[in-house]
């Protein structure tokens, strides 16, 4: 039997288990995939269980909020879209040892094109700068965004990613809380890529009557499906590209690199919608 985890921190309602158990299943893998949660956010503690995986024989993992950063810790050889980000989500336990992937990156670029086809992102504004915030912000970059305003509450987090999407040659700037509702204001997309909304951390990462003028809206939180913040910029006539569509395409990735196998887009297609109906059940 093939085993995988997920670690991270408040993960009890995580999709992932059931995702991967499912789809493995369907196509006849003996697989199981558990929690291993890590609700210290302590790094030393999240090194520990990753060394802790690997001596249970685990075929590999993924990694969630607050370690895809500390992932760089314990792997051995990094794929490119980890080595633009500095950050993973993906990590395979092999004989030539740890190697890192970032289907963050993928599977949002996917989930993008799936959503908006060619339509270009213009200026962003981007809430959250740490691992899934890094990997969004140079997918962005890749699909062509005008501008990519990045606010934090860490100020020097934001201005580091700023600086290395400019040197990616990606328009990346940093944002001050004054600054903030003009950007936004003036902003085509908005994406949230802080922990807020998610159901054990409830509220809106935007003032909302700052919404309406743009024309889309993403949120990485995928539990609750529906966030206060996609509910309220779909109230206000935007877009929406909700976090489930990033869940769904970077599992793909994941599961294809997990099980060295590609899937066709029939595949793909009939399990995105098998996994969206037991989503909504799950919530």
């Amino acid at each position: 039997m093939q085993k995988l985890s997920l670690v991270g921190a408040n993960i009890d309602k995580s999709g992932s288990p059931g995702f991967h158990n499912h789809l493995a299943k369907i196509k006849g893998i003996d697989l199981n995939y558990s929690l291993s949660p890590v609700d210290s956010g302590d790094k030393d503690d999240f090194v520990a269980q990753i060394n802790a995986l690997k001596g249970s024989q685990h075929r590999g993992v993924n990694v969630t909020y607050p370690f895809k950063e500390c992932a760089l810790m314990v792997s051995d050889k990094l794929d490119p879209s980890v080595e633009r980000t500095l950050a993973a989500n993906t990590l395979l336990f092999t004989e030539q040892g740890t190697l890192a992937y970032n289907t963050d990156y993928t599977g949002f670029i996917k989930a993008y094109k799936n959503k908006f086809s060619s339509q270009p992102p213009g200026k962003v504004v981007l809430f959250g700068t740490g691992g899934v915030g890094k990997a969004i912000a140079f997918a962005l970059g890749e699909l062509g965004a005008k501008e990519i305003a990045l606010y934090d509450i860490n100020d020097e987090r934001a201005s580091a990613l700023a600086s290395e999407l400019k040197q990616a040659g990606f328009k990346g700037i940093a944002l001050s809380k004054p600054s903030l509702e003009q950007y936004v204001m003036q902003a085509e997309g908005l994406v949230n890529c802080t922990p807020i909304g998610h159901y054990k951390t409830p509220g809106c990462v935007i003032d909302t009557t700052w919404l309406g003028a743009q024309k889309w809206a993403f949120d990485a939180v995928y539990t609750p499906l529906n966030t206060t913040f996609m509910a309220a910029a779909e109230t206000a006539g935007l877009q929406i590209l909700s976090g489930f569509e990033l869940f769904f395409y970077q599992a793909i990735d994941a599961y294809e690199l997990f099980n060295n196998t590609k899937l066709d887009n029939d595949t793909i297609n009939a399990y995105r919608q098998t996994c969206y109906f037991r989503q909504i059940a799950q919530h």
